[in-house]
């Protein structure tokens, strides 16, 4: 009968004690939230290292694929336009980053959104009713790519690898920077940069871009590349960040040089060397352009646009560096550098021609 009743008054206090919540003691785990400001200077302070997130653009996925990450990516837009074979795998969220989809994004519940500049507010917002954490970062020019490749290093706790990547690009950076400062306006050649349509540019300075986000302060990635490589923009400042010019302008103007990014379509998929020459043959064959000076010497260059932003930028710049001054870089190989690239942080070998011709 003791026995009985000890037994019972055991059962009673389990049961009482599961009813008031308690469990068994675990090992105390320290919990601090990591505080990241965006591009935008919102400070989100996420209570970990995320495990599950959602990518709308492709740039931010590249750093974190490069950092060894890329399998806490769940979901990104138009994952069959992505250039790395494990970004190509990965969960559709939709094909706008402006608009995405949020049924699938629920679904795939994410600890961790990275948004687009002009994803709508409505989204954002219910990101926010969700409780997800959200960042806002597009990663096109140099400096928001270190800033963003050093961030997710302290973020995702690869600091090291962060500072590999970035150290790869700033290097590569610094020698052409080194090699061109002391060019005199003199010898630096007068660049048209056309972007996607015909006779659109890229203006210099900065432009006041209104996003859902609130006010960006724009420079244009290319913009910036012309000046690194030695070039000076014949754009010049303009009332809009992507003006249209005239033939009539460009044929006074005489560049020296034109480099064009052309529009996806034209280039889908890994861009081959047919369809690189194709925009650039339709430039050549300008008949309003055959007296320009770039036109007559042949130089014409194409080169893709996921060379004009993100952490590829810097093939992008090599490649110009070399148009504008093949006597300063005869030990500059961009193709090279390109595969070197994506072997180290991708994993992966160069495919398709990414620019036109290569020198």
């Amino acid at each position: 009968m003791k026995k009985f009743c000890l037994i019972l008054t055991i059962n009673i206090i389990v049961v009482a004690l599961v009813l008031t919540g308690w469990t068994k003691p675990k090992d105390k785990v320290a919990v601090t939230g990591i505080t990241i400001t965006d591009e935008i200077g919102r400070e989100v302070t996420l209570p970990g290292k995320p495990k599950r997130i959602i990518v709308l653009t492709g740039y931010p996925s590249e750093v974190i694929c490069a950092l060894g990450e890329g399998n806490k990516i769940v979901g990104i837009c138009s994952p069959e336009d992505q250039y790395l074979p494990e970004l190509r795998e990965k969960e559709s969220v939709g094909k706008s980053t402006v608009t995405p989809n949020l049924e699938k994004i629920a679904e795939l519940n994410p600890d961790l959104i990275i948004a687009y500049q002009w994803t709508k507010k409505e989204i954002i917002d219910k990101f926010h009713e969700w409780k997800i954490p959200v960042l806002c970062f597009r990663v096109w020019t140099f400096d928001e790519t270190i800033q963003f490749i050093e961030k997710m290093g302290k973020l995702l706790g690869k600091e090291e690898k962060a500072k590999e990547l970035n150290d790869f690009i700033q290097n590569k950076i610094d020698l052409i920077k080194e090699r061109t400062k002391n060019l005199s306006p003199e010898e630096k050649p007068k660049i048209f940069h056309e972007v996607f349509e015909t006779y659109q540019s890229t203006a210099e300075g900065e432009n006041a871009m209104e996003t859902p986000w609130g006010i960006f302060m724009y420079e244009s990635p290319m913009q910036i590349q012309i000046k690194q490589a030695g070039g000076i923009n014949c754009v010049g400042r303009q009332p809009s960040r992507s003006p249209k010019m005239s033939p009539e302008w460009l044929v006074e103007k005489n560049p020296d040089i034109i480099t064009k990014v052309p529009m996806t379509s034209e280039v889908s998929g890994i861009p081959d060397a047919e369809g690189m020459k194709k925009v650039r043959d339709e430039i050549m064959k300008r008949r309003e352009l055959k007296e320009v000076k770039a036109v007559k010497e042949g130089k014409v260059y194409i080169i893709h646009s996921k060379l004009c932003a993100g952490p590829r930028q810097v093939i992008g710049t090599c490649y110009n560096a070399k148009w504008f001054h093949p006597e300063l870089f005869p030990d500059l190989d961009p193709k090279a550098v390109h595969k070197e690239m994506l072997k180290e942080f991708w994993g992966v070998k160069l495919q398709g021609r990414w620019a036109y011709p290569e020198l």
